[in-house]
């Protein structure tokens, strides 16, 4: 396949996150990769967590490069696109000159200018609606054909011009109340961080809760990032913590079953085993004795305060015991 030229290859290295979401295959999901491995993969996200510099449409139609050579639509060329060969549907990147910052003390205009101006092309492209712009194709990979069009990355003003943008102010009111009807922002976001989640919980085994709530917010962050009208940051933490509180519990307690399991095979197969053991209910009891919660503890090892009320009250127990024996 078509080789970036190095100038622009480098160049878009350098604009890349320093660990972005990468993959050769959604069915195993997608992690969190140094940039360096990165660009290796089919699949990556091209935005800091908090800013768009690349705006990407998904044009899920044959022939998609080739209606661009005959487009009369007033949609500015993409600086890239990156076709699949194998059917023709394609990315179109757009590289904004200043990058759009997404915080809560950024502009707002800004972000309302840039949802204008996607809503407006997102319609005129023909690109696919349900698209949320987080991972892309990647540009430097062999398996996709890659083309420059446009060399200068555009300004919001220039992405503008000739978009009809007193007609997206109406349209995208209206795709707000659709969506608020059927499915709403907050619902669409939860639905996708969970799928995510589900996967991306396995790499978490063995750190801590704050460790994995803090990689739920950036996700769900980020696909936040490319909805028309976004929500503001606490409704999107309150979204991040209860995926990640719910998947942190079920992953624990399947991970833990699992444990078990090899245990009592360890223990059939003539490993003698102390009746307490139990890894996950010494970490409980070292929390405890650290000064922990049983509440805070119940949630940091995925199971419930009645567990964790049975273990320390089993441990207590077990300690009089020995000590009455001892004596």
């Amino acid at each position: 396949m078509q080789q970036l030229r190095l100038e622009l290859a480098e160049s878009f290295y350098d604009s890349l996150p320093l660990r972005p979401y990468a993959t050769d295959d959604f069915e195993y999901g997608v992690k969190i990769q140094s940039k360096k491995n990165a660009v290796t993969k089919k699949h990556l996200s091209l935005n800091h967590k908090y800013s768009t510099q690349w705006v990407t449409f998904d044009i899920d139609r044959n022939g998609a490069v080739a209606d661009l050579y005959y487009d009369t639509t007033g949609v500015q060329t993409p600086n890239l696109v990156v076709e699949n060969p194998e059917n023709g549907h394609a990315h179109f990147l757009y590289k904004l000159q200043t990058p759009v910052y997404l915080g809560e003390n950024t502009s707002i205009k800004a972000i309302n200018y840039l949802s204008a101006i996607y809503a407006e092309m997102r319609g005129l492209l023909g690109a696919d609606t349900a698209y949320t712009g987080l991972i892309s194709k990647n540009p430097m990979h062999k398996h996709w054909r890659t083309q420059e069009l446009h060399q200068e990355p555009y300004t919001l003003r220039e992405l503008a011009r000739n978009l009809d943008l007193d007609a997206t102010v109406t349209r995208t009111a209206k795709v707000s109340a659709d969506e608020a009807y059927h499915e709403g922002r907050n619902v669409k976001l939860f639905n996708e961080l969970r799928a995510w989640a589900y996967v991306a919980v396995r790499e978490y085994r063995g750190k801590t809760y704050a460790l994995w709530l803090q990689a739920c917010i950036d996700y769900c962050m980020q696909l936040n990032g490319m909805l028309v009208h976004m929500l503001g940051y606490n409704e999107v933490k309150q979204i991040a913590k209860s995926v990640s509180k719910f998947t942190w519990q079920k992953d624990a307690y399947h991970h833990h079953m699992f444990m078990e399991r090899q245990a009592m095979k360890a223990k059939s197969g003539g490993v003698k085993r102390s009746a307490s053991y139990d890894p996950l209910r010494e970490q409980a009891v070292a929390l405890f004795a650290d000064g922990a919660k049983k509440k805070d503890i119940a949630l940091e090892l995925g199971v419930s305060d009645r567990t964790i009320r049975n273990w320390l009250n089993a441990e207590k127990a077990e300690s009089a015991l020995s000590q009455i024996c001892e004596g």
